[in-house]
């Protein structure tokens, strides 16, 4: 069963998910059958990854909460809040924020009791993602702070990098604070520059620094009233972004998603002005979802889904 499970860490980790499934699923009738119950949870977790991966949220979810009673079973704390999180991170995913929300609370609670700092980190993270998504914007800031705080007291740069380049996009988008927001994002790239990480929150230092560059164009209250359409650099990310996690990115999928919808309902505050923008939105939404997208010929985004659906068919090597 070690065998078959580590064989299919492998291929889960070279992105060949299929065959990762299929040694999955040959390892966990064996530890099920052996006593193995740690072993078990392992496998079942690394494979509700894989279906996330995969774009199969309500299957990863199934085998999170399969997942939960064996590692309270075998007085696995840390672990049970890890499942909580990642459960409650499907549900965010699904957009069933009030559940999530709660299995945040949950898991945060725990991590503290334990005083696993850096868990607590990646659940501060999490849960002000959810918050932003919930527009309580005050709450999603301070949980980011909290977040980059014990990242940064734990030395887990990619999670202080990922909370950093949050913290900016929220306050620029969200909180009308400008200054801060490129303080932060500057402090990102600084961060992943220094220490050669590919990315933080699914977006290279190139593209943060265009971020950036966005930013620094115009105050929050200037980007507001342009509402005919977005701006050619923002257009570009997403493209970018999109074919990323589609192709060479699959476990940044569920965060863009959530970014994506983030995106649609600020549109969604500002119709009738800003209806191409939420059609753009639930196109990208349903690409994410591996459903069919599409917009009409004479769509303003039409060339940009295009050049998302081209990407994808013919990623770079």
């Amino acid at each position: 069963a070690t065998i078959l499970h580590n064989m299919a860490t492998l291929y889960q980790n070279a992105g060949q998910l299929q065959k990762a499934l299929a040694g999955y699923e040959q390892a966990l009738p064996i530890r099920r059958e052996i006593g193995d119950r740690a072993g078990e949870v392992t496998t079942l977790n690394n494979m509700a990854e894989v279906y996330q991966s995969m774009g199969q949220p309500q299957r990863a979810l199934e085998l999170h909460e399969q997942a939960l009673p064996i590692r309270r079973e075998i007085g696995d704390r840390a672990g049970e809040a890890t499942t909580l999180h990642n459960t409650a991170w499907i549900y965010s995913d699904m957009g069933q924020s009030q559940q999530a929300l709660a299995l945040y609370e949950e898991a945060l609670l725990i991590m503290r009791e334990i005083r696993d700092l850096a868990g607590e980190a990646t659940i501060l993270n999490g849960l002000a993602s959810l918050y932003e998504n919930l527009q309580r914007y005050d709450e999603a800031a301070h949980s980011f702070e909290a977040s980059i705080h014990l990242a940064r007291a734990v030395s887990n740069l990619p999670l202080e990098a990922l909370g950093l380049s949050s913290l900016g996009m929220l306050q620029y988008r969200y909180r009308n604070r400008p200054t801060e927001a490129i303080a932060s994002l500057q402090a990102a790239i600084m961060l992943l520059q220094k220490h050669g990480l590919p990315d933080a929150a699914g977006l290279t230092v190139e593209q943060l620094q265009q971020v950036l560059a966005t930013m620094k164009q115009g105050s929050a209250a200037q980007k507001e009233h342009s509402v005919a359409a977005l701006p050619n650099e923002v257009v570009q990310l997403l493209v970018a972004n999109t074919i990323a996690v589609m192709t060479i990115f699959p476990d940044h999928r569920s965060a863009w998603h959530e970014r994506i919808i983030a995106i649609q309902h600020e549109a969604q505050q500002r119709e009738p002005d800003w209806q191409m923008e939420v059609e753009l939105c639930t196109a990208l939404l349903d690409l994410l979802a591996g459903r069919i997208s599409a917009l009409s010929a004479e769509h303003p985004y039409a060339p940009a889904l295009a050049a998302i659906q081209q990407g994808i068919a013919t990623p770079e090597k």
